[in-house]
């Protein structure tokens, strides 16, 4: 007659006999009298074939002995195992580190929230040019922007698209971002949009832009298929003294800054305030792209202070008036807004070569965005790929042969990535700061914030490797 066994002793058997382990198999018996193992392996789905193997029993199975029993000293009887449904006692939670703002390994998101809680002005503009903008409305829109003279110094832009209502972007109070502000119930139809440009004035084919003579104000149109105006972006252009405060250390000492943001963040406005306070002490030349940093019209707007300006005819043709304004009028400042093509790179690096101090804008929003952009990054002094041996791949601690680095001199001493208005992180050396970030190390930087009494509060300084 066929005994059988405990579980436990056919865990045992299953841990010296692996090749008869499968997760499909089922004992079924183990026969004493024969010595022999007989296993029921399933094969297939549901009701499929079912064959027979035998594998001959380890010896101390032969008898069983009380010595199997206790061979495991540390088993636990399962009555005694508590049911997995209980609730396990937590641990005391550790205290978290504290982030001092004086340590240069901060997290980067220390950084942003610095950022996002920084509160930067409010900044009151002494010259907005309001007067001259409500001329060119009707009598129903000019009697909205009226009523709402309050909110004038946090308006950015006028919005006006055929078939829709006229609204307002202004800046949130204490906030970042914008929200939009309806002007009134009226659709914006074709004849509101002809009265405008008619008011205007002419549009530049190149860009689609125009301006209103002796005002910092930009207006863009949309144009349909056909030709005709479906839509205008009015840009608000205002002079804000005092922002070059922000920089006032880089300005005095010549070094060449590179200025990188969103658009509306505020880029114009801090270099033409760059502009009016250089110009009381140095040559300074503005090359204006669509006179947006210097106003439409012939006469120059006095927000940039003694500072002059070449004008751009053709957008395409901005890194020959660049070189031209250094080999014909001898500036030792040269301001360019909106830096872009290759041309324009090409032409800037050929500028700081010559010991003029540079001043420019560029679209992004951090150090990495300029170094990710194959034109842009020639301003930093452009990267490449190089390929390591196995030598200098063990001496550099590398876990690939190849890596990026930097090839030569960047065009700009500083970087300052503007956030929003008033509040810049500072990078007060380019190159290592461009080293280190193809490094994947933290670089050091400084945020500075504008109050509303012309004072800036520096933050000690912290340090970032990536956003």
């Amino acid at each position: 007659m066929n005994s059988f066994i405990s579980s436990q002793d056919i865990g045992i058997l299953l841990e010296s006999a692996p090749e008869i382990h499968d997760r499909h198999s089922k004992i079924v018996s183990l026969p004493r009298s024969n010595r022999k193992v007989t296993i029921l392996t399933k094969k297939g789905e549901m009701g499929g074939n079912v064959e027979s193997r035998s594998t001959s029993t380890p010896q101390k199975f032969q008898k069983k002995e009380p010595s199997i029993l206790v061979k495991n000293k540390n088993h636990i009887p399962r009555q005694n195992i508590p049911p997995l449904t209980e609730p396990i006692e937590p641990t005391e939670p550790t205290e978290p580190v504290s982030k001092s703002k004086n340590t240069s390994t901060a997290p980067l998101t220390y950084l942003q929230v610095l950022i996002e809680q920084a509160i930067p002005g409010p900044f009151l503009s002494h010259n907005d040019d309001f007067e001259e903008l409500l001329v060119q409305f009707p009598e129903n829109l000019k009697n909205d922007l009226i009523s709402l003279r309050h909110l004038w110094s946090r308006v950015v832009e006028i919005i006006l698209d055929l078939g829709r209502v006229s609204y307002l972007l202004i800046t949130r109070e204490a906030s970042h971002g914008l929200q939009k502000y309806e002007l009134s119930n009226i659709m914006v139809d074709h004849e509101l949009l002809d009265t405008i440009c008619l008011n205007i004035g002419e549009f530049s084919a190149l860009d689609n832009r125009a301006g209103i003579s002796g005002t910092l104000h930009r207006i863009s149109r949309k144009l349909s298929r056909s030709g005709s105006t479906i839509g205008l972006t009015i840009r608000i252009g205002r002079a804000i003294d005092g922002l070059h405060a922000l920089l006032k250390h880089e300005l005095n000492s010549g070094k060449s800054i590179l200025l990188v943001g969103r658009p509306g963040s505020g880029k114009t406005t801090l270099i033409r305030d760059c502009a009016k306070y250089l110009g009381d002490s140095k040559r300074v030349e503005v090359v204006d792209t669509s006179n947006e940093i210097a106003g439409d019209g012939d006469i120059p707007h006095s927000a940039i202070g003694q500072s002059r300006r070449m004008m751009v005819s053709n957008r395409h043709n901005q890194h020959m008036v660049m070189l031209e304004t250094v080999q014909n009028h001898n500036p030792e400042t040269l301001i360019i807004d909106e830096i872009g093509s290759a041309h324009e790179v090409s032409a800037a690096r050929d500028v700081s070569q010559r010991g003029v101090q540079l001043i420019a804008t560029v679209h992004g929003t951090t150090l990495s965005d300029v170094t990710n952009s194959p034109v842009l990054v020639k301003l930093l002094g452009d990267i490449h790929t190089v390929i390591l041996s196995g030598k200098e791949t063990e001496e550099r601690k590398c876990l690939s042969k190849s890596t990026r680095e930097r090839m030569g001199t960047s065009c700009f001493d500083v970087l300052v990535e503007i956030h929003k208005p008033g509040c810049l992180v500072v990078v007060s050396d380019t190159d290592v700061a461009v080293d280190n970030l193809l490094k994947k190390r933290p670089y050091d930087v400084e945020l500075r914030v504008l109050k509303e009494d012309g004072t800036v509060e520096v933050v000690p300084t912290i340090s970032s490797s990536t956003w």
